[in-house]
Formats: structure tokens, C-alpha cells, sequence
């Protein structure tokens, strides 16, 4: 069997003024998992997938067999500004401290505890549950995820950061404003996705002890239940956005990524730069016998790869 995860990048920068910065959210704690198909991927608040920040491995495939693909990764952003200044954001497994943090940035590029606090969550929706709410089947019952979705000035979102574009929705009646009342409703990617939003302006980085980016990370994890090989993928995009009063220039954005293959100690890596493609396999004819878990004799491939970006939209 042959699995692969494809990375979608999505960049995108813009200029805005900013006030006095608020060094005071704490580091995002919350979790979900993108489900849905042959794959358990756990996901992380913050810029951290496949792990559950306590040295256990969170990508689990084939779902329910207790052996894992992947073991931890996070991203990675780097770029110098209009005044030669260096400027970076990056975890690995957070054994130093946090660079990045959850919720969006305000119009000022700034953001506070509460804010941080109120957004350390993720909002999780399958296509068959948006599918039964326009069809009305919920009646009063609305889902959490549907009735608090970020769209722009929902007002049944507690804590609404006001006039900010944040998760994608269909607007019904064109006003520019989710409201389920309206008969708006999210617009996701897949057969189940995971949205949330964080950024790396919440607080110090005591991780790369650098000089913040001041961005806001729109992030949406997806994956299709098809009952063919996109059964065996899942996708992830990014949409980075500057809000901090200077441009960005040289700007570098990567995945890092800790591959454990079933039993870590006999995989092989290779590339295809044509492809923007990591491959991970095994380095002989059984996974382990060093480790309790492993994939035994039957042995899968991996492939991690960019399929679109990273590019810039203005």
C-alpha cells in the first residue's frame, strides 16, 4: 500500500499600520484529529501537526492499527525586512518554548489573552454535516462548529474580532457577514476539514529567541473519504498573512518534519525536486524488529509534497 501527504502553501502578504505590541498570550494547548478516511492525523494549535507534544506520534495509518507514518513536524517562516532586519518563526517540538500562538491579529497587526485564549480551538466540520444543515435536518440544534464558524462578524462567535476575514463561508444573501440566521453556511475543502488560526505576535519567541514576523496563519487541514487512494492522503494549506506596517522581502517558508516511518531506525529518504516531493520508505525487507510497533513485512511508502505554492496574491 502506498500513502502520501500533499502540503497546500498558500502565501499572502499585505501592508497595515500596527499599535503597541502585547506581550501576554500563552501557548495553544488544544487538539483535534482529521479522521475521516484510512488516516488518524492529530493536529496541534499553533504551527505543530502529528504529535500530542508529549513525544508520542500522532499519524496513524491504517486508522485503528496503533502504527504511526509520521512523527512530528511544524512550520517554519523566515524573511528579512524593507530595513535589513531578520525576522523568523519556527517550533520543532517546543522543548524550548513557543513562537507561535493561537487566534488571528487584529486591522493593527496586534492581539491580547483573551483573544489567544478564546481562539485556542479548532473548528471541525464534515461535508455531510453542512450538507444536513442546508437541508434544514437540524432544525433549532444547530452544531457548534456551524453556529460559531469564524466567517466575518458572525455574532453568535464568542469573542468576534470585528471587520476581519478569517474562515471561508457562503455568503447567501451578499451582505459580507456569516449569519446562520441568513442561511449561511462554511465552505470547506474536502469530505472533512479542520480550520483554525494562530500567529506568532502573541508573546515572546522563546523558541528561536528571533524577532517576530508579526503574521497571521489562516490554517485548514482536509481530507476526502472516496473509497479510492485519496483515502490514503491528507492536505494541508496555509494562508500567511503580514500584518505587520513593513514588507516582508526574501521570504521562506518550509515544512519541517521528523518522518518515523512504523520503526524509525531503518528508513531511507529521498527527493524529487521536480515534484517538490520527500520520499520516506524502508531501508530493507521489514519495518523493526527494534520497535514494539511497526509496519512488520508489509511495508508502505511516504511522500510529503508541495502541490501549490508557496506563491504570493495581493
Amino acid at each position: 500500500m502506498k500513502f502520501c501527504i500533499c502540503l497546500m502553501i498558500c502565501v499572502f502578504t499585505f501592508k497595515v499600520c500596527f499599535a503597541q505590541i502585547q506581550w501576554d498570550c500563552t501557548p495553544s494547548y488544544s487538539n483535534a484529529h482529521l479522521d475521516i478516511n484510512n488516516i488518524d492525523a492529530l493536529i496541534q494549535q499553533g504551527g505543530c501537526l502529528w504529535w500530542d507534544l508529549f513525544l508520542e506520534p500522532g499519524y496513524e495509518v491504517p486508522k485503528g492499527e496503533n502504527v504511526h507514518a509520521l512523527y512530528a513536524s511544524a512550520i517554519w517562516m523566515a524573511g528579512i525586512d524593507e530595513f535589513g532586519q531578520l525576522k523568523e518563526a519556527a517550533q520543532t517540538y517546543r522543548q524550548s518554548g513557543n513562537d507561535f500562538f493561537p487566534g488571528p491579529l487584529d486591522k493593527n497587526g496586534n492581539t491580547n489573552f483573551n483573544q489567544c485564549h478564546n481562539f485556542d480551538r479548532f473548528w471541525k466540520l464534515n461535508k455531510s454535516t453542512i450538507d444536513s444543515f442546508i437541508a434544514g435536518k437540524f432544525g433549532l440544534n444547530i452544531p457548534k462548529d456551524i453556529l460559531e464558524w469564524p466567517g466575518r462578524n458572525n455574532p453568535h462567535l464568542l469573542n468576534n474580532v470585528s471587520d476581519l476575514d478569517l474562515a471561508p463561508y457562503v455568503d447567501v444573501n451578499f451582505d459580507s457577514q456569516y449569519n446562520i440566521d441568513d442561511g449561511d453556511y462554511p465552505l470547506i475543502n474536502g469530505d472533512q476539514s479542520l480550520w483554525w488560526v494562530f500567529n506568532d505576535y502573541g508573546n515572546y519567541h522563546s523558541e528561536t529567541q528571533g524577532v517576530p514576523l508579526q503574521v497571521e496563519v489562516q490554517a485548514n487541514a482536509f481530507s476526502y473519504k472516496q473509497n479510492n487512494c485519496l483515502d490514503d492522503v491528507t492536505f494541508y494549506e496555509y494562508k500567511v498573512i503580514n500584518k505587520s506596517p513593513v514588507t516582508i522581502d526574501s521570504f521562506f517558508f518550509g515544512q519541517w518534519t521528523t518522518n518515523s516511518l512504523g520503526c524509525w531506525n531503518d528508513d531511507y529518504f529521498g527527493s524529487d525536486s521536480a515534484r517538490n516531493m520527500l520520499v520516506s520508505y524502508n531501508g530493507d525487507n521489514f519495518d523493526g524488529p527494534e520497535c514494539s510497533i511497526n509496519y512488520g513485512s508489509f511495508l508502505p511508502m511516504l511522500a510529503i509534497r508541495f502541490v501549490n505554492g508557496p506563491h504570493d496574491k495581493f
